[in-house]
């Protein structure tokens, strides 16, 4: 997720310690091509969507960071569009974050 997003979702509140932490944790990174990372810019999964071999992953992934870090909040639309990306996607795992 773009750290812009997470921070208009509440890290902003955060110590730079714990926001580092976030900008750093693996499950939050993905390499991907100059095209796809441009094209996406800060845009959350209502604006923005992979491929479709890829939507399943994308949204666990997203779905992860929410559920995983307390004190982010998802915007509704994000909210919204996860569940119906998750309705095509029934059998994907989100793997929440360690404490």
């Amino acid at each position: 997720m773009a750290l812009k997003e997470l921070h208009e979702a509440g890290a902003w509140r955060w110590p730079i310690s714990r926001r580092r932490e976030l900008a750093n944790w693996l499950p939050n990174l993905a390499a991907t091509s100059i095209q796809s990372n441009t094209g996406k810019g800060a845009r959350g999964a209502a604006d923005w969507l992979p491929v479709p071999p890829y939507r399943c992953r994308y949204a666990a992934q997203r779905a992860a960071t929410w559920v995983s870090w307390e004190g982010l909040t998802p915007p509704p639309k994000e909210r919204d569009a996860l569940k119906l990306i998750f309705e095509r996607c029934p059998s994907t795992e989100i793997r929440q974050r360690d404490p």
